[in-house]
């Protein structure tokens, strides 16, 4: 896929039937799991596949990996994974066991480091002096 271009304009092409143009010619596979999207209004001017792909992940929202030579594609934040089995006190906290803190009765001190453009160094603290240190 390194050396190959792709280019097109189609007004409403299904996201599975775009994939197989863009692996066509390669050993790469399609994954059977691909969403039945459709997209509208697609213009691509000859360029790379792999920045065709991005343009998907940032454009379109999809998230686009390979396990292998199999090409998956989907909705960002939808692919479903395994079923948890959730169990009170085994893989969940239970209830019994949380506690509400007020600000006043935690007891942290902040200490922050950050780097300008320039390269100085700027810190800032927050919080008792006697307090757990958290350094971020």
């Amino acid at each position: 896929m390194r050396g190959k271009s792709i280019q097109g304009s189609y007004e409403k092409i299904a996201l599975k039937d775009l994939l197989a143009k863009v692996i066509e010619g390669t050993d790469i596979v399609l994954s059977d799991s691909i969403a039945e999207i459709e997209l509208s209004n697609i213009v691509i001017d000859e360029q790379p596949v792999l920045n065709f792909v991005n343009y998907l992940k940032t454009h379109c929202y999809l998230s686009v990996f390979f396990i292998k030579n199999v090409l998956y594609c989907h909705l960002e934040f939808l692919t479903k994974g395994k079923e948890v089995k959730h169990r009170i006190g085994w893989n969940v906290i239970k209830d019994n066991d949380l506690k509400l803190r007020t600000k006043q009765e935690v007891n942290v001190q902040v200490n922050l480091t950050a780097e300008k453009p320039d390269g100085t160094k700027v810190k800032a603290s927050s919080g008792k002096r006697e307090a757990r240190l958290l350094i971020v």
